[in-house]
C-alpha cells in the first residue's frame, strides 16, 4: 500500500506518521512506501526501510498536487 501524508511536519501528520512507521501497515496492509508532502522540509523516518519520497512544496502551486498523486496511478 501507498500512503500519502499532505502536512507531514506538522503535529498531526508527524504523529501519523510515527504511528505508520511503528506499525508498518495500515487495517493489516502492509506498507510499501509513503509520500510525505508539506511547505517544510522533513527528514525520513527512522526505521522504515520501505521507499520514502519527501516533497517539500505547497500543494497549492501549479502541478504540486498532480506530482504528489502522480504514484496513484503507477
Amino acid at each position: 500500500m501507498h500512503v500519502l501524508i499532505t502536512g507531514a511536519a506538522g503535529m498531526i501528520g508527524r504523529k501519523l506518521l510515527e504511528a505508520l512507521a511503528r506499525h508498518r501497515a495500515l487495517n493489516g496492509e502492509a506498507i510499501s512506501s509513503l509520500t510525505l508532502a508539506d511547505v517544510a522540509a522533513l527528514a525520513r523516518p527512522s526505521g522504515f526501510a520501505a521507499r520514502v519520497e519527501v516533497l517539500t512544496s505547497d500543494l497549492a502551486a501549479p502541478g504540486v498536487a498532480e506530482k504528489a498523486v502522480a504514484a496513484r496511478r503507477r
